[in-house]
């Protein structure tokens, strides 16, 4: 069951425009972590990763807000209708206003309270992590009140202007990271408040190309009693299932830190790192297919509806795949090559991460899905019922005095059953057949991991150990994995329009030639 023509077009294009910002952004990204550690050394690093955890926790419903947002706002593009567009915006730009204010107010209470009495760090090093503290609360508002804006952007699917000021982030991001290196004065509070001025700059630029390009980016305070109920709502469900989110994640960070100190957290930053470039290209595409979810689902396509949620979970899954199967072969020297001192348990934790992720890709298509419907009251308290056992199940392990990899084991196993629970939830609002979403996503999806990662493994022990072994080894995991797919993960209806749409787009561009 392939996605429209029109939708493969828009959505290829669309990921074209975000995959090479990312690509570009994890290349520039693994230079900066680089520069950045060896600047500031494990303990100022491992600070600056666990301080930013702990402030987002304190807005834990960022993304929230975002997916809200998103939502009204492609509804009311895909009716066409403007002045509806212009309420979501000022009203929801109020509502964060409020936010941001009462974020302000919980982070200087709360917040600081939890980081004197709770946070391990090195009483020297104190001062410096409270001034970090500052600057991200204020990051952390400046993009409160910039949502609307980001959101805005990707609703209208101007994904150029987004891959732009995505290059233009990750040059300054490395120029932050080369002045810190050379700066004689405290270089974790210089590092904070440049990435905190940058922030500042980002935000400014999507302000003036949403201001400039579409009418309904114009403030007014706004507060509608007819509509804040249902908003409200939305925000709320979405909010608690978030929170659970950070407490899992962020909170993951704290218990490290309580149990083991600033240096784990070091490795847990590169994990992230790590994850971050193995999952990004996966993330693009799902960036652009997550309005097309929410339109169809608003003009009521449901055939086409259950047919880009079906796809798009598979061909999710196989863009992470084909990444993460020779980075998991050759972590350890992967991770040697970049950083060359590299903290303890990083390769273990890398690994459980990326095998999180692949598990968590089945999500991103389902959890789009139930918030285009609105009905979330439901997927909300039941899977953030069993996600919320990761936090205290974790911190019980760590107790009992399990190594620190026993957390993300937990995550992986407790994320498998999250999965089930929101396909069979989802499946009550569209009507998705549990045959069709076995036979369509999870059949090839485990074919192509059994195939491939047996042959690579077998590759694996075979090569001659030599400097340069990695380099074949990833050559011939990304070679295999590849044309597993091509063979195993697609049908021949999938095959046979993709070599189409390939063959159009090439004579599309000779055309214009």
């Amino acid at each position: 069951m392939a996605m429209q023509n029109g939708d493969v077009k828009r959505i290829i294009k669309n990921t074209a425009f975000t995959s090479s910002r990312m690509l570009f952004l994890m290349i520039v990204s693994f230079f900066t972590t680089r520069i950045v550690m060896q600047s500031l050394g494990f303990v100022d690093y491992g600070i600056n990763n666990v301080v930013g955890g702990l402030t987002s926790m304190l807005v834990f419903f960022r993304s929230s807000l975002s997916n809200v947002t998103q939502r009204y706002l492609n509804i009311e593009l895909a009716n066409k209708n403007q002045m509806g567009a212009r309420q979501v915006f000022c009203q929801h730009q109020s509502l964060y206003i409020v936010i941001a204010v009462v974020i302000v107010l919980l982070a200087e209470t709360c917040g600081l309270w939890f980081f004197y009495h709770k946070l391990v760090i090195p009483p020297n090093r104190q001062t410096a992590a409270f001034w970090v503290y500052q600057f991200m609360i204020a990051s952390v508002v400046l993009t409160i009140l910039s949502i609307v804006y980001d959101s805005a952007i990707i609703a209208h699917e101007n994904f150029k202007a987004y891959a732009y000021v995505g290059i233009y982030e990750g040059i300054a991001k490395l120029g932050i990271a080369y002045f810190v290196k050379l700066v004689p004065w405290d270089r974790l509070i210089t590092y904070a408040l440049l990435v905190l001025i940058l922030s500042v700059s980002v935000r400014i630029i999507y302000m003036i190309i949403c201001r400039r390009n579409y009418l309904e980016c114009h403030f007014s305070f706004t507060f509608k009693r007819d509509t804040i109920r249902e908003t409200s709502s939305m925000i709320g469900w979405n909010t608690v299932g978030t929170l659970v989110w950070a407490l899992n994640d962020q909170g993951i960070d704290i218990l490290l830190n309580m149990f083991f100190g600033p240096v784990i957290n070091a490795a847990r930053g590169i994990t992230k790192q790590v994850n971050a470039a193995v999952t990004q290209f996966s993330n693009s595409f799902f960036l652009t297919v997550r309005p097309q979810i929410t339109k169809n689902y608003a003009m009521q396509d449901q055939a086409a509806l259950i047919r880009i949620v079906l796809s798009s979970s598979k061909y999710g899954f196989f863009i992470i795949w084909i990444i993460a199967l020779p980075i998991i072969l050759s972590i350890d020297t992967l991770l040697r090559l970049w950083l060359h001192d590299v903290p303890e348990h990083t390769n273990k934790f890398a690994v459980l991460a990326i095998i999180f992720s692949l598990v968590d890709t089945l999500n991103n298509p389902l959890w789009s899905l139930a918030l285009s419907t609105g009905r979330l009251r439901r997927y909300v308290l039941e899977c953030s019922g069993i996600w919320i056992c990761v936090f205290p199940v974790s911190y019980v392990l760590l107790k009992l005095g399990y190594c620190p990899e026993s957390v993300f084991v937990a995550n992986i196993l407790f994320r498998s059953a999250y999965v089930v629970a929101a396909f069979l939830i989802v499946k009550k609002n569209v009507p998705i057949p549990v045959i069709s979403y076995t036979k369509e996503v999870l059949r090839p999806i485990v074919c192509t991991i059994a195939i491939s990662l047996t042959i690579c493994l077998i590759l694996d022990s075979t090569l001659p150990s030599s400097a340069g072994k990695w380099i074949w080894l990833s050559l011939w995991s990304v070679l295999v994995s590849v044309v597993t797919i091509w063979s195993i993960g697609l049908s021949d209806g999938e095959r046979t329009f993709f070599l189409s749409s390939m063959k159009n787009y090439l004579s599309s561009i000779h055309r214009h030639k």
